[in-house]
């Protein structure tokens, strides 16, 4: 799959379908699996080929610029973090 990086993958199909019929079953689950990093994605094959296919060249870099951080308190505390950058100038939030 890294020498043929230059492959298109479309955007209408789903990862799993695409990347099995184009590398084998294994191989396409073991790519999925590494991108999932990147994606925060459970149903790693899902996504469109094309969004998964993008994200793999970088992530199979060998000195790959981003790390993947998490947060201490998970998203719940993204999220509130976030709530509270917002209501400091003064702004309402409604459900």
């Amino acid at each position: 799959m890294v020498s043929r990086r230059g492959l298109a993958a479309p955007v209408d199909g789903d990862f799993a379908t695409w990347a099995d019929r184009c590398f084998g079953e294994e191989a396409a689950r073991t790519a999925a699996g590494l991108v999932s990093v990147c994606t925060y994605e459970a149903d790693r094959g899902r996504r469109s080929a094309a969004f998964v296919w993008e994200r793999f060249p970088p992530a199979t870099a060998p000195r790959y610029p981003a790390a993947v951080r998490y947060v201490s308190g998970g998203s719940g505390a993204v999220i509130a973090r976030m709530a509270d950058r917002g209501r400091a100038p003064g702004v309402r939030a409604s459900n």
